[in-house]
Protein backbone atom coordinates (compact mmCIF):
# COMPACT_ATOMS: atom_id res chain seq x y z
CA UNK A 1 0.00 0.00 0.00
CA UNK A 2 3.11 2.69 1.19
CA UNK A 3 4.33 1.32 -2.50
CA UNK A 4 1.19 2.77 -4.03
CA UNK A 5 1.20 6.05 -2.27
CA UNK A 6 5.03 6.75 -2.91
CA UNK A 7 4.82 5.89 -6.59
CA UNK A 8 2.25 9.20 -7.02
CA UNK A 9 -0.83 6.83 -8.09
CA UNK A 10 -3.89 9.28 -6.61
CA UNK A 11 -6.19 6.08 -4.65
CA UNK A 12 -10.12 7.29 -5.02
CA UNK A 13 -11.83 7.74 -1.22
CA UNK A 14 -13.56 4.29 -2.08
CA UNK A 15 -10.87 2.02 -2.96
CA UNK A 16 -8.74 3.49 0.43
CA UNK A 17 -11.71 2.67 3.04
CA UNK A 18 -12.22 -0.86 1.06
CA UNK A 19 -8.05 -1.33 1.39
CA UNK A 20 -8.22 -0.53 4.65
CA UNK A 21 -11.30 -2.56 6.29
CA UNK A 22 -10.07 -5.78 3.84
CA UNK A 23 -6.20 -4.88 6.23
CA UNK A 24 -8.16 -5.40 9.42
CA UNK A 25 -9.93 -8.08 8.23
CA UNK A 26 -6.51 -10.11 7.22
CA UNK A 27 -5.20 -8.92 10.54
CA UNK A 28 -8.24 -10.04 12.74
CA UNK A 29 -7.79 -13.14 11.03
CA UNK A 30 -4.13 -13.60 11.84
CA UNK A 31 -4.75 -12.76 15.47
CA UNK A 32 -3.22 -15.49 17.68
CA UNK A 33 -4.89 -17.97 19.70
CA UNK A 34 -5.13 -15.99 22.54
CA UNK A 35 -7.37 -13.74 20.77
CA UNK A 36 -10.00 -16.96 20.07
CA UNK A 37 -13.57 -16.48 20.12
CA UNK A 38 -15.46 -17.17 23.06
CA UNK A 39 -18.96 -17.96 21.67
CA UNK A 40 -20.82 -18.27 24.95
CA UNK A 41 -21.58 -16.95 28.27
CA UNK A 42 -23.15 -18.84 30.59
CA UNK A 43 -25.75 -18.40 32.80
CA UNK A 44 -27.95 -20.01 35.28
CA UNK A 45 -31.31 -18.00 35.63
CA UNK A 46 -33.43 -20.29 37.33
CA UNK A 47 -32.14 -23.37 40.31
CA UNK A 48 -33.12 -24.69 43.44
CA UNK A 49 -34.14 -22.31 46.26
CA UNK A 50 -35.05 -19.36 44.01
CA UNK A 51 -38.44 -18.30 44.71
CA UNK A 52 -40.85 -16.75 42.12
CA UNK A 53 -44.27 -15.38 42.67
CA UNK A 54 -44.18 -17.48 46.45
CA UNK A 55 -42.91 -20.65 44.95
CA UNK A 56 -40.01 -22.49 45.97
CA UNK A 57 -38.15 -24.04 42.90
CA UNK A 58 -36.79 -27.66 43.28
CA UNK A 59 -35.30 -28.81 40.22
CA UNK A 60 -33.53 -31.89 41.87
CA UNK A 61 -36.64 -33.41 41.98
CA UNK A 62 -37.68 -32.49 38.74
CA UNK A 63 -37.86 -34.87 36.01
CA UNK A 64 -35.36 -34.91 33.43
CA UNK A 65 -37.54 -34.83 30.75
CA UNK A 66 -39.38 -31.46 31.88
CA UNK A 67 -36.92 -29.25 29.67
CA UNK A 68 -36.38 -25.44 29.62
CA UNK A 69 -38.24 -24.29 26.30
CA UNK A 70 -36.75 -20.74 24.88
CA UNK A 71 -39.18 -18.68 21.92
CA UNK A 72 -37.68 -15.98 19.46
CA UNK A 73 -38.29 -13.75 21.75
CA UNK A 74 -35.98 -15.35 24.18
CA UNK A 75 -38.55 -16.07 27.06
CA UNK A 76 -37.96 -19.40 28.84
CA UNK A 77 -40.79 -21.97 29.56
CA UNK A 78 -39.90 -24.92 32.16
CA UNK A 79 -41.68 -27.14 34.25
CA UNK A 80 -40.65 -27.93 37.45
CA UNK A 81 -41.29 -29.46 41.59
CA UNK A 82 -41.87 -26.83 44.02
CA UNK A 83 -40.39 -27.20 47.07
CA UNK A 84 -42.13 -29.96 49.55
CA UNK A 85 -42.09 -27.11 52.54
CA UNK A 86 -43.50 -24.88 50.41
CA UNK A 87 -46.52 -26.95 47.86
CA UNK A 88 -45.78 -31.01 46.66
CA UNK A 89 -46.68 -29.85 43.98
CA UNK A 90 -45.31 -28.60 40.24
CA UNK A 91 -45.41 -25.29 38.24
CA UNK A 92 -44.45 -23.93 35.04
CA UNK A 93 -43.05 -20.50 35.13
CA UNK A 94 -41.57 -18.40 32.32
CA UNK A 95 -38.23 -15.94 32.72
CA UNK A 96 -40.32 -13.09 32.10
CA UNK A 97 -43.52 -13.54 33.30
CA UNK A 98 -42.32 -15.24 36.43
CA UNK A 99 -45.53 -18.74 37.69
CA UNK A 100 -47.99 -19.27 35.18
CA UNK A 101 -49.62 -22.60 36.29
CA UNK A 102 -49.71 -24.36 39.55
CA UNK A 103 -52.28 -26.18 41.68
CA UNK A 104 -55.49 -24.24 43.14
CA UNK A 105 -55.15 -21.36 40.33
CA UNK A 106 -58.35 -21.38 38.11
CA UNK A 107 -58.76 -21.27 34.19
CA UNK A 108 -61.79 -21.40 32.75
CA UNK A 109 -63.76 -22.47 35.76
CA UNK A 110 -61.25 -25.40 36.05
CA UNK A 111 -59.18 -25.18 39.57
CA UNK A 112 -55.98 -27.08 39.00
CA UNK A 113 -55.13 -29.85 41.26
CA UNK A 114 -51.93 -30.96 39.90
CA UNK A 115 -49.65 -29.70 37.03
CA UNK A 116 -48.87 -33.02 34.58
CA UNK A 117 -44.86 -33.67 34.02
CA UNK A 118 -45.61 -33.15 30.13
CA UNK A 119 -43.37 -30.16 29.27
CA UNK A 120 -45.11 -26.99 28.60
CA UNK A 121 -44.66 -25.37 25.03
CA UNK A 122 -44.48 -21.47 24.18
CA UNK A 123 -44.75 -19.55 20.65
CA UNK A 124 -43.60 -16.20 19.72
CA UNK A 125 -46.57 -14.67 20.87
CA UNK A 126 -45.28 -15.71 24.64
CA UNK A 127 -48.43 -18.01 25.22
CA UNK A 128 -47.24 -21.18 27.23
CA UNK A 129 -49.71 -24.23 26.74
CA UNK A 130 -49.24 -26.92 29.53
CA UNK A 131 -51.19 -29.91 30.73
CA UNK A 132 -52.80 -30.11 33.97
CA UNK A 133 -55.19 -32.37 36.38
CA UNK A 134 -58.52 -30.46 37.58
CA UNK A 135 -61.38 -32.18 39.60
CA UNK A 136 -62.43 -35.22 37.60
CA UNK A 137 -60.61 -34.56 34.84
CA UNK A 138 -57.38 -33.71 32.80
CA UNK A 139 -56.46 -30.91 29.73
CA UNK A 140 -54.56 -28.82 28.18
CA UNK A 141 -54.53 -25.20 29.18
CA UNK A 142 -53.23 -21.99 27.74
CA UNK A 143 -51.90 -18.94 29.62
CA UNK A 144 -53.75 -16.77 27.72
CA UNK A 145 -56.84 -18.96 26.31
CA UNK A 146 -57.76 -20.98 29.34
CA UNK A 147 -58.84 -24.52 28.61
CA UNK A 148 -58.33 -25.51 25.13
CA UNK A 149 -58.86 -29.24 25.19
CA UNK A 150 -60.84 -31.16 28.17
CA UNK A 151 -58.93 -34.74 27.55
CA UNK A 152 -61.22 -36.05 29.95
CA UNK A 153 -64.10 -35.76 27.38
CA UNK A 154 -64.26 -38.26 24.28
CA UNK A 155 -62.53 -35.87 21.39
CA UNK A 156 -63.78 -37.09 17.69
CA UNK A 157 -65.45 -40.01 19.41
CA UNK A 158 -62.63 -41.62 20.70
CA UNK A 159 -61.75 -41.88 24.77
CA UNK A 160 -57.83 -40.45 25.88
CA UNK A 161 -56.30 -41.73 28.46
CA UNK A 162 -53.00 -39.71 28.91
CA UNK A 163 -51.18 -37.24 26.25
CA UNK A 164 -47.12 -38.07 26.00
CA UNK A 165 -43.95 -36.01 26.36
CA UNK A 166 -44.25 -33.42 24.14
CA UNK A 167 -46.94 -30.55 23.70
CA UNK A 168 -45.96 -28.10 20.49
CA UNK A 169 -47.71 -25.12 19.38
CA UNK A 170 -47.10 -22.78 16.55
CA UNK A 171 -47.86 -18.72 15.91
CA UNK A 172 -51.30 -19.19 15.03
CA UNK A 173 -52.30 -21.04 18.60
CA UNK A 174 -52.77 -24.27 17.10
CA UNK A 175 -51.28 -27.13 20.23
CA UNK A 176 -50.55 -30.75 18.71
CA UNK A 177 -50.48 -33.69 21.16
CA UNK A 178 -49.97 -37.53 21.16
CA UNK A 179 -52.60 -39.55 23.11
CA UNK A 180 -53.33 -43.39 23.79
CA UNK A 181 -56.88 -43.80 23.09
CA UNK A 182 -59.67 -46.37 22.89
CA UNK A 183 -62.92 -45.66 20.41
CA UNK A 184 -66.14 -47.12 20.08
CA UNK A 185 -65.22 -49.81 17.34
CA UNK A 186 -63.42 -51.57 20.49
CA UNK A 187 -60.13 -52.05 18.78
CA UNK A 188 -58.37 -51.99 21.47
CA UNK A 189 -55.62 -49.61 22.82
CA UNK A 190 -54.38 -47.21 19.78
CA UNK A 191 -51.76 -43.75 19.40
CA UNK A 192 -52.90 -40.95 17.65
CA UNK A 193 -51.80 -37.37 17.12
CA UNK A 194 -54.19 -34.78 17.77
CA UNK A 195 -54.48 -30.61 17.55
CA UNK A 196 -56.53 -28.61 19.52
CA UNK A 197 -58.16 -27.31 16.23
CA UNK A 198 -58.81 -30.35 14.53
CA UNK A 199 -59.09 -33.69 16.69
CA UNK A 200 -57.28 -36.30 15.80
CA UNK A 201 -55.17 -35.92 12.63
CA UNK A 202 -53.78 -39.12 12.14
CA UNK A 203 -53.65 -42.55 14.38
CA UNK A 204 -51.67 -45.95 14.51
CA UNK A 205 -53.55 -48.20 11.82
CA UNK A 206 -53.23 -45.53 9.31
CA UNK A 207 -51.96 -45.73 5.74
CA UNK A 208 -48.79 -44.20 5.07
CA UNK A 209 -47.20 -44.16 1.77
CA UNK A 210 -48.60 -47.70 1.11
CA UNK A 211 -47.40 -48.80 4.48
CA UNK A 212 -49.34 -49.44 8.10
CA UNK A 213 -48.74 -46.85 10.63
CA UNK A 214 -47.60 -49.18 13.45
CA UNK A 215 -46.51 -46.89 16.33
CA UNK A 216 -46.11 -43.00 16.18
CA UNK A 217 -43.77 -40.31 18.79
CA UNK A 218 -44.13 -37.20 19.67
CA UNK A 219 -45.58 -34.54 17.04
CA UNK A 220 -43.93 -31.08 16.20
CA UNK A 221 -46.45 -28.69 14.75
CA UNK A 222 -44.99 -25.73 12.00
CA UNK A 223 -46.41 -22.50 11.75
CA UNK A 224 -48.27 -23.85 8.51
CA UNK A 225 -49.96 -26.91 10.44
CA UNK A 226 -47.87 -29.48 9.00
CA UNK A 227 -46.45 -32.45 11.33
CA UNK A 228 -43.31 -34.23 11.65
CA UNK A 229 -43.08 -36.97 13.66
CA UNK A 230 -41.05 -40.43 14.17
CA UNK A 231 -42.67 -43.59 13.80
CA UNK A 232 -42.89 -47.38 12.94
CA UNK A 233 -44.17 -48.71 9.62
CA UNK A 234 -45.20 -52.12 8.31
CA UNK A 235 -45.12 -52.52 4.42
CA UNK A 236 -46.21 -56.19 4.60
CA UNK A 237 -43.01 -57.52 4.98
CA UNK A 238 -41.00 -55.77 7.69
CA UNK A 239 -41.43 -52.88 9.96
CA UNK A 240 -38.95 -50.33 9.71
CA UNK A 241 -38.55 -46.87 12.04
CA UNK A 242 -39.13 -43.93 10.02
CA UNK A 243 -39.94 -39.94 9.31
CA UNK A 244 -43.03 -39.09 8.57
CA UNK A 245 -44.78 -35.73 7.44
CA UNK A 246 -48.72 -35.30 7.70
CA UNK A 247 -48.55 -33.26 4.49
CA UNK A 248 -45.78 -34.95 2.51
CA UNK A 249 -45.73 -38.49 3.73
CA UNK A 250 -42.15 -40.74 4.42
CA UNK A 251 -39.39 -38.11 4.96
CA UNK A 252 -36.70 -40.69 6.09
CA UNK A 253 -36.74 -44.59 6.91
CA UNK A 254 -34.16 -46.69 8.25
CA UNK A 255 -31.76 -48.11 5.92
CA UNK A 256 -31.20 -45.28 3.81
CA UNK A 257 -27.59 -44.17 2.73
CA UNK A 258 -26.51 -41.10 4.60
CA UNK A 259 -22.62 -39.97 3.16
CA UNK A 260 -22.34 -43.33 2.34
CA UNK A 261 -23.25 -44.89 5.36
CA UNK A 262 -26.41 -46.79 5.82
CA UNK A 263 -28.81 -45.78 8.85
CA UNK A 264 -30.11 -48.42 10.96
CA UNK A 265 -32.91 -46.76 13.52
CA UNK A 266 -34.49 -43.56 13.26
CA UNK A 267 -35.42 -42.51 17.35
CA UNK A 268 -35.73 -39.02 17.48
CA UNK A 269 -36.74 -35.76 15.65
CA UNK A 270 -36.89 -32.29 15.56
CA UNK A 271 -37.86 -29.72 12.64
CA UNK A 272 -37.79 -26.19 11.90
CA UNK A 273 -40.41 -23.85 9.42
CA UNK A 274 -37.66 -23.80 7.02
CA UNK A 275 -38.78 -27.17 5.47
CA UNK A 276 -35.93 -28.74 7.30
CA UNK A 277 -35.70 -32.02 9.73
CA UNK A 278 -32.54 -33.78 11.42
CA UNK A 279 -33.00 -36.84 13.03
CA UNK A 280 -31.25 -39.50 15.43
CA UNK A 281 -30.03 -42.33 14.48
CA UNK A 282 -27.12 -45.39 14.46
CA UNK A 283 -24.95 -45.41 11.14
CA UNK A 284 -23.22 -48.53 10.02
CA UNK A 285 -19.58 -47.22 9.17
CA UNK A 286 -19.82 -48.54 5.84
CA UNK A 287 -22.72 -51.13 4.20
CA UNK A 288 -22.15 -54.09 5.57
CA UNK A 289 -19.72 -53.21 8.63
CA UNK A 290 -21.19 -54.04 12.08
CA UNK A 291 -19.93 -51.21 13.46
CA UNK A 292 -22.38 -48.41 14.17
CA UNK A 293 -22.12 -44.74 14.86
CA UNK A 294 -24.77 -43.09 17.13
CA UNK A 295 -25.19 -39.32 14.62
CA UNK A 296 -27.44 -36.70 14.44
CA UNK A 297 -28.51 -36.31 10.50
CA UNK A 298 -29.99 -33.18 8.87
CA UNK A 299 -31.94 -33.55 5.78
CA UNK A 300 -30.18 -30.67 4.16
CA UNK A 301 -26.47 -30.94 4.88
CA UNK A 302 -26.54 -34.66 5.79
CA UNK A 303 -24.09 -36.26 8.85
CA UNK A 304 -23.89 -33.36 11.49
CA UNK A 305 -22.04 -35.32 14.14
CA UNK A 306 -21.48 -38.72 14.68
CA UNK A 307 -19.32 -41.11 17.52
CA UNK A 308 -16.17 -41.33 16.68
CA UNK A 309 -15.67 -37.99 15.65
CA UNK A 310 -13.15 -35.36 17.87
CA UNK A 311 -14.71 -31.91 18.71
CA UNK A 312 -11.91 -29.42 20.13
CA UNK A 313 -9.53 -32.53 21.22
CA UNK A 314 -12.35 -34.26 22.63
CA UNK A 315 -13.59 -38.12 20.88
CA UNK A 316 -17.42 -38.04 20.90
CA UNK A 317 -19.04 -41.25 22.23
CA UNK A 318 -22.15 -40.15 22.17
CA UNK A 319 -25.19 -37.66 21.31
CA UNK A 320 -28.13 -38.27 23.54
CA UNK A 321 -30.73 -35.29 22.07
CA UNK A 322 -30.25 -32.37 20.24
CA UNK A 323 -32.43 -29.14 19.20
CA UNK A 324 -32.90 -27.15 16.00
CA UNK A 325 -34.03 -23.43 15.39
CA UNK A 326 -34.66 -21.74 12.04
CA UNK A 327 -31.42 -21.07 11.05
CA UNK A 328 -30.07 -24.83 10.80
CA UNK A 329 -28.16 -24.45 13.61
CA UNK A 330 -28.79 -27.63 15.71
CA UNK A 331 -27.07 -28.32 19.17
CA UNK A 332 -26.70 -31.45 20.74
CA UNK A 333 -26.15 -32.97 24.46
CA UNK A 334 -22.41 -35.17 23.92
CA UNK A 335 -21.05 -37.77 25.78
CA UNK A 336 -17.31 -37.69 25.53
CA UNK A 337 -14.75 -40.25 26.20
CA UNK A 338 -12.67 -40.09 29.12
CA UNK A 339 -9.70 -40.59 27.93
CA UNK A 340 -9.83 -37.53 25.87
CA UNK A 341 -11.16 -35.28 28.99
CA UNK A 342 -14.47 -36.97 28.84
CA UNK A 343 -17.74 -35.85 30.57
CA UNK A 344 -20.93 -34.37 29.06
CA UNK A 345 -21.24 -31.28 27.26
CA UNK A 346 -23.35 -29.00 25.11
CA UNK A 347 -22.08 -28.37 21.47
CA UNK A 348 -23.20 -26.75 18.50
CA UNK A 349 -22.68 -27.59 14.77
CA UNK A 350 -21.31 -23.71 13.76
CA UNK A 351 -19.53 -23.39 16.99
CA UNK A 352 -18.04 -26.08 18.51
CA UNK A 353 -18.63 -26.85 22.46
CA UNK A 354 -20.56 -24.24 24.32
CA UNK A 355 -20.42 -25.50 27.90
CA UNK A 356 -18.77 -28.70 29.46
CA UNK A 357 -18.17 -29.74 32.92
CA UNK A 358 -15.91 -27.73 34.86
CA UNK A 359 -16.88 -24.13 33.04
CA UNK A 360 -17.56 -21.55 35.39
CA UNK A 361 -21.07 -20.15 35.13
CA UNK A 362 -22.24 -16.94 37.45
CA UNK A 363 -19.54 -18.10 40.76
CA UNK A 364 -20.38 -21.96 40.53
CA UNK A 365 -19.40 -24.65 38.44
CA UNK A 366 -21.09 -26.90 35.91
CA UNK A 367 -20.86 -30.43 37.45
CA UNK A 368 -23.58 -32.28 35.41
CA UNK A 369 -25.80 -31.46 31.89
CA UNK A 370 -28.71 -33.18 32.77
CA UNK A 371 -29.89 -36.26 30.53
CA UNK A 372 -32.10 -37.70 28.74
CA UNK A 373 -33.59 -33.65 29.49
CA UNK A 374 -33.94 -32.22 25.79
CA UNK A 375 -32.63 -28.13 25.60
CA UNK A 376 -33.89 -25.65 23.23
CA UNK A 377 -31.92 -23.21 20.96
CA UNK A 378 -34.01 -19.80 19.20
CA UNK A 379 -33.21 -18.35 16.36
CA UNK A 380 -30.69 -16.14 17.89
CA UNK A 381 -28.44 -19.01 18.71
CA UNK A 382 -29.43 -18.40 22.23
CA UNK A 383 -29.18 -22.31 24.50
CA UNK A 384 -31.73 -23.20 27.46
CA UNK A 385 -30.68 -26.66 29.41
CA UNK A 386 -30.59 -28.18 32.63
CA UNK A 387 -27.79 -28.04 34.47
CA UNK A 388 -26.30 -29.24 38.11
CA UNK A 389 -23.96 -27.25 39.88
CA UNK A 390 -20.78 -27.31 42.37
CA UNK A 391 -23.27 -26.17 45.44
CA UNK A 392 -25.30 -29.12 44.90
CA UNK A 393 -28.42 -27.41 43.24
CA UNK A 394 -29.60 -27.70 39.36
CA UNK A 395 -31.27 -25.56 37.35
CA UNK A 396 -31.54 -23.59 33.97
CA UNK A 397 -28.70 -22.53 32.05
CA UNK A 398 -28.66 -19.87 29.54
CA UNK A 399 -25.60 -20.19 26.93
CA UNK A 400 -25.83 -16.58 24.86
CA UNK A 401 -23.82 -16.06 22.21
CA UNK A 402 -21.09 -12.89 22.68
CA UNK A 403 -18.91 -11.10 19.57
CA UNK A 404 -16.07 -12.70 18.70
CA UNK A 405 -13.15 -10.42 19.46
CA UNK A 406 -11.94 -10.45 15.97
CA UNK A 407 -15.11 -8.67 15.78
CA UNK A 408 -14.95 -6.74 18.31
CA UNK A 409 -11.35 -5.80 17.18
CA UNK A 410 -12.27 -4.62 13.41
CA UNK A 411 -15.09 -2.57 14.51
CA UNK A 412 -13.44 -0.76 17.86
CA UNK A 413 -10.28 -0.18 15.07
CA UNK A 414 -12.58 0.89 12.61
CA UNK A 415 -14.29 3.62 14.71
CA UNK A 416 -11.42 4.64 15.89
CA UNK A 417 -10.52 5.38 12.39
CA UNK A 418 -13.79 7.24 11.65
CA UNK A 419 -13.82 9.67 14.57
CA UNK A 420 -10.05 10.30 13.52
CA UNK A 421 -11.18 11.40 10.10
CA UNK A 422 -14.28 13.39 11.41
CA UNK A 423 -11.93 15.40 13.57
CA UNK A 424 -9.32 15.27 11.32
CA UNK A 425 -11.86 17.01 8.81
Amino acid sequence: MSALINSGLRLSKPFRVGLFFSVLVGLSHALPDALAKQPYKLEIIARDGDVIDGKTLDFTNTLPDRYPVINNNGNVAFHTRLSAADDPDNGVFTINDGLIAAAGQTFSGKTLTEINPTPPAINDINDVVFDASFEDGFGIFSKDRGLLVDLSEPVDGRTLLFSLFVLSVNNTGNVAYRSAFVNSAGDGLKSGIFTTTDGLIIAAGDTVAGQTLVNIGFPLLSDTDDIIFTGTVDNGTETTSAIISLNNGLLATAGEMINGRRTTELTFVWSNNADEFAYLTLLEDMPGDTFFRNAVVSSKTGVVTASGEVIEGNLLQNVSVFSLNNNGDIVYIARFDPSTGGGLAVVSNENGIIAQLGDAVDDLTLTNVIRPSLLSINDSGVVAFLGGFSDGTSGIVLATPVPEPGSVFILAVGLAWARRRRFAA
